[in-house]
């Protein structure tokens, strides 16, 4: 309201939009969802050339399924972000999952933590996600120890042990999380996170069975 041309601002809208559905906190998830989609498109057409902005336009038409536009978005933000921390530790996830190019996710990541030495804890849950999709498993394992307590650290660090063999582990780390995560539906993750990549889907999957999730 004070500054509505301030493009970050509807960025940082639109997060909190998003963590208010994926955290379980919207009482109307419909209505703020849409609003999400509303700040992010208007983040983008204020600042065209915001890495940031761009990141969430991809994100945001990757769930929608237009690949197309979602891969513009994203190789946009990379060519403008290349020398910024933020935009590179959110985008190395989808180089991954949507862009398909695992070879180049795990440097970006590595990149934005040579640029921002005092990175925040979301830096290491990204780089958690992109160590297991790239097989990484040892390496996802121990990005979460200095990952954001969030449901999809937990995720990801349960698929990694599975893929790993460590059973007795595995078995008590899903069940405390599925006492603390009641609701949670796996198949929700492909559409939220987003995965697009056939071959990221089939590693999930494959983490998800080998974990004896339900």
């Amino acid at each position: 309201q004070l500054d509505p041309l301030f493009a970050r601002s509807w960025t940082v809208l639109g997060w909190a939009c998003d963590h208010a559905v994926t955290g379980g906190w919207a009482e109307d998830p419909v209505a703020i969802s849409a609003l999400r989609h509303e700040a992010i498109l208007k983040a983008a057409e204020l600042d065209p050339r915001d890495p940031i902005a761009l990141a969430e336009l991809g994100t945001l038409r990757a769930e929608e399924g237009d690949v197309d536009r979602a891969s513009e978005a994203f190789e946009r933000a990379l060519e403008l972000g290349r020398n910024h921390a933020d935009a590179l530790a959110l985008l190395a996830k989808y180089v991954v999952t949507v862009l398909g190019r695992d070879n180049e996710a795990m440097p970006l990541i590595e990149r934005a933590l040579r640029l921002n030495p005092n990175a925040p804890s979301w830096y290491f849950m990204n780089q958690l996600r992109v160590a297991y999709f790239t097989r990484d498993f040892e390496g996802a394992v121990k990005a979460a120890k200095r990952s954001t307590d969030f449901y999809l650290t937990h995720l990801f660090r349960i698929l990694s042990l599975a893929q790993l063999g460590h059973a007795d582990e595995v078995a008590n780390a899903v069940e405390n999380f599925q006492t603390r995560y009641p609701d949670f539906n796996p198949e929700s993750v492909i559409d939220d996170f987003p995965l697009i990549q056939p071959s990221a889907v089939d590693l999930y999957r494959d983490g998800l069975e080998k974990a004896g999730f339900s």
